[in-house]
């Protein structure tokens, strides 16, 4: 017997819940000591024979060097820092977070982590050559996003995050939420995150390609720049119906893709 859209909805929060309650259990008994605001990002040198040497990379990136910039993106709480460990190991160079570069100003990183086009990224004062799209089970992705939010005290938008990200940037993710807290945020947001993250997969798969987030129609600029921005529009603003209905659309284009990735939005 086909479930209704009631019972499937059910079904999604019941295993979401358990399956969130095991990970908060064995993240809550595993947590260390220390906060992750305190750990050392020091790397290893395999000098062979199974012995290693720790150093750091450098802490500061050259200004004369031409490097072939990495755009490393995907979804919040996606792992990208991880990648970042990967590519300080194998370089030497340190990364760069999006937000230090709108923040402090430009810089000649050759790594940057993005969040873009999710309304938690930005995208105003870098350029890059390449991207790599970095995909986490969406389970662990939307808890670990949400672990950010309650830090932030879930901000509505990037201008209210930004006085709390200033003023306590070493004090952020030192304990995990109340776990009322996140169940409360999952039923309520569950469904629209489910929906950010797939429009977010197809966004870097199709090079850029403007999708309304819920419908995952085609849409145009003006639209998209609405449906990216949930914190400044209304609902009813950002509807696909009320704002483009029957219109005729034709594919549109990021233009970051065109001018600030010298080989596009299309990740290795």
């Amino acid at each position: 017997m086909a479930l209704t859209a009631t019972r499937r909805f059910a079904l999604v929060l019941l295993v979401v819940s358990i399956s969130t309650l095991l990970h908060l259990i064995i993240k809550e008994a595993n947590a260390p000591t220390y906060s992750r605001a305190s750990r050392s990002r020091d790397l290893s040198i395999d000098l062979g024979n199974g012995r290693c040497r720790y150093e750091s990379p450098l802490a500061t990136v050259p200004v004369e060097n031409d490097y072939h910039k990495t755009l490393v993106v995907g979804f919040p709480s996606g792992g990208k820092r991880f990648v970042f460990m990967q590519m300080e190991a194998l370089t030497g160079l340190p990364t760069r977070d999006e937000w230090d570069l709108e923040i402090y100003g430009w810089s000649n990183h050759p790594f940057i982590k993005s969040n873009y086009p999710h309304h938690e990224g930005i995208w105003e004062s870098y350029e890059a050559d390449q991207s790599i799209f970095v995909m986490r089970n969406i389970r662990s992705s939307l808890i670990e996003y949400h672990d950010i939010m309650w830090d932030f005290g879930y901000p509505a938008n990037r201008e209210d995050a930004e006085p709390v990200y200033r003023q306590f940037v070493g004090k952020l993710y030192n304990q995990l939420p109340p776990v009322d807290a996140f169940l409360s945020w999952r039923d309520e947001r569950l469904l629209f995150e489910c929906s950010w993250w797939s429009w977010y997969i197809d966004f870097w798969m199709e090079g850029g390609l403007y999708r309304d987030i819920f419908s995952h129609r085609m849409t145009t600029a003006h639209h998209w720049h609405r449906v990216v921005k949930p914190g400044l529009y209304t609902v009813e603003e950002r509807d696909f119906d009320l704002v483009v209905g029957n219109a005729t659309v034709t594919p549109t284009y990021d233009p970051h893709c065109s001018y600030d990735m010298s080989e596009g939005c299309t990740p290795k």
